[in-house]
């Protein structure tokens, strides 16, 4: 049986495209009341906050310079950050999907979640956004491998979808829905495993989401 080799780059999901978010930490005094207004300087630039609630939380988030392209949301910068609900929840939302298409569910695969977890953090640590990993040179096809997914299998295939800055898995699901490569991968009647790894971490001094999925088929979990 042939191999076959599927690697679909993803567009870039940061402060180039409509997707993109921004968080703020604090802005240095208690967010009093939801759409309180304060600012902060960072740098010595004035950056202008508005109050939000996050769930029991009222925090303060970066004003956006425009709204009609940007969807504005926070993330709470605290050691409570649900990381593993968030990938089963992905997981769940992305068998949703498949199942409105007529598709089969996929099967978690803890090889896979090791990899995108790697993936993940490499990406916070190193700071980049990238299915290759600039330091080590390594692409998803080498980081699935090192797992052993692809041992004793004579026909395989993956695929790899990554995200920045979501507020949600619910809204990073619909990021990648409403991109052709991403769906394709979500999609993809071949595959039958999936592996989720979700990281939070400061990024460019605010607190971002990372996702990486990877999917397979013919692999060994």
């Amino acid at each position: 049986m042939s191999v076959l080799r599927r690697v679909l780059i993803c567009s870039l999901l940061v402060s180039l495209v409509s997707t993109t978010t921004t968080f703020a930490s604090n802005s240095g005094d208690r967010c009093p009341k939801v759409g309180a207004i304060s600012s902060s300087r960072v740098k010595g630039k004035v950056r202008i906050l508005v109050c939000v609630s996050i769930g029991k939380k009222k925090v303060w988030i970066l004003k956006p310079a425009t709204t009609s392209t940007t969807t504005t949301t926070t993330l709470a910068p605290t050691a409570s950050f649900d990381a593993r609900g968030w990938e089963s929840e992905i997981l769940r939302i992305t068998n949703v999907e498949r199942q409105n298409a007529g598709l089969n569910p996929l099967v978690s695969c803890t090889r896979l979640a090791n990899s995108a977890l790697a993936h993940t953090n490499r990406m916070l640590e190193g700071q980049f956004f990238s299915h290759s990993d600039p330091g080590t040179g390594t692409a998803s096809v080498d980081r699935i491998r090192s797992t052993g997914y692809f041992e004793s299998s004579n026909g395989w295939g993956y695929g790899e979808n990554i995200a920045m800055g979501y507020s949600s898995p619910n809204a990073t699901m619909v990021g990648w829905m409403n991109s052709p490569g991403h769906r394709a991968n979500i999609l993809n009647p071949g595959f039958t495993h999936l592996g989720v790894g979700v990281n939070i971490g400061k990024w460019d001094a605010w607190y971002r989401s990372v996702a990486t999925q990877n999917f397979g088929y013919g692999g060994s979990c």
